[in-house]
């Protein structure tokens, strides 16, 4: 399930060219009441399309993960779906001023059970370790994974990464 806050879905078409079993929600967050309806829907459409073993969703960056598992519970999809894993993706550039600015990205770090430092051949070092720092301000024990492209090799669903951690 892909999750494109504009209108222009970028990423289910990159990742339909490797699996046809993709689905978007385009248009805003699926966590927010804007889209929320159309999100639990498709939730609970998939298993009569896909029979699914597991369900990747890939939230806009704008995305509260803290709400997934709140919306999960109150319309009973909890006994279906659980969450394995939240990824948060970091990008050293921006991430401190948008820590200050949008209180998402604090929500995300804190729901993480994995952080990746993404865009490690773009900035100094300096950087990289004042982004890494900041993470471990919020949420000290999350595995950190320093990675270009967010190249990495994880199991989202047992919430297993292997690859250099950092901390």
């Amino acid at each position: 399930v892909v999750n494109e806050f504009s209108a222009r879905d970028v990423d289910s078409t990159r990742l339909r060219a490797i699996s046809a079993d993709v689905v978007s929600v385009t248009g805003g967050s699926i966590f927010c009441r804007c889209k929320a309806t159309e999100y639990l829907d498709l939730l609970r459409s998939l298993p009569s399309r896909f029979e699914p073993e597991a369900v990747v969703i890939e939230a806009s960056g704008m995305a509260d993960p803290t709400v997934a598992r709140k919306l999960l519970s109150e319309c009973k999809l909890d006994q279906q779906y659980s969450i394995a894993a939240v990824l948060a993706i970091v990008d050293p550039g921006s991430f401190l001023k948008l820590l200050h600015t949008l209180p998402n990205i604090r929500a995300q770090i804190e729901s993480a059970t994995c952080v990746l430092i993404n865009k490690i051949d773009l900035y100094a070092p300096a950087q990289i370790e004042a982004a890494e720092a900041a993470v471990r301000a919020i949420h000290a024990s999350v595995p950190i994974t320093r990675t270009q492209h967010c190249d990495l090799d994880c199991d989202l669903f047992t919430g297993g990464v292997s690859g250099p951690l950092t901390g």
